[in-house]
């Protein structure tokens, strides 16, 4: 073999050498990135499914009904703070009751309102003991999710209720209101207590 052969196939050798080597690392780069994108691919999918529980399960966390009464001023300033401590037989008072619905659905909602004298001897601990009860008002209205439903309203107490211990009971119901509204069967209840004068 001749010295210039001899060279060439050197080279060729050489040569084979470096390509079994660059074949080699390539193989592991590419094994090396198909395990990190699987990698990827599972982190990727897991972050995806973290976040779909977390805001099933927080859309189902907040679900709740909010309940609320204001003063109704003449101003159209409607307070929480100022709220009348004492009513007057025959003369009118105006408030506003609100409710929101945060439930994520349309709902029914049954409003009733009430006056009721409450015995002086009741335990405050327990539901105080209710002796006589005059209907205020009573309203019903569908709210889709996330509206607010505003209700003005007069109460205007007769003389069944005059009496120094008397509470305006807001009493709400999810569809129709029993026979019997009471603070122990309404889905949300409000009340202010108040004393209700014959003068």
């Amino acid at each position: 073999m001749s010295r210039e052969n001899a060279g060439d196939a050197e080279k060729r050798s050489d040569w084979r050498s470096r390509a079994g080597r660059l074949r080699r690392r390539f193989a592991v780069a590419v094994r090396s990135i198909s395990a990190t994108n699987v990698v990827i691919a599972a982190a990727l999918v897991f972050s995806v499914g973290t976040v779909a529980y977390s805001v099933g399960t927080d859309a189902q966390g907040d679900q709740y009904t909010e309940l609320y009464v204001l003063n109704d001023s003449a101003d159209g300033q409607s307070m929480a703070s100022t709220y009348p401590d004492e009513l007057v037989v025959g003369e009118p008072t105006r408030l506003l009751a609100g409710v929101e619905n945060h439930e994520g659905t349309t709902q029914p909602y049954t409003l009733v309102v009430q006056l009721q004298r409450v015995d002086a001897g009741s335990d405050s601990a327990s539901e105080p003991v209710v002796s006589e009860t005059q209907l205020v008002g009573q309203f019903d209205r569908s709210v889709d999710p996330g509206e607010r439903w505003q209700i003005s309203h007069r109460v205007v107490p007769d003389q069944r209720v005059s009496g120094e211990r008397v509470r305006l009971t807001y009493l709400l119901y999810r569809g129709d209101a029993p026979q019997q509204p009471t603070v122990e069967n309404a889905y949300r209840a409000a009340h202010i207590w108040v004393s209700v004068s014959d003068d």
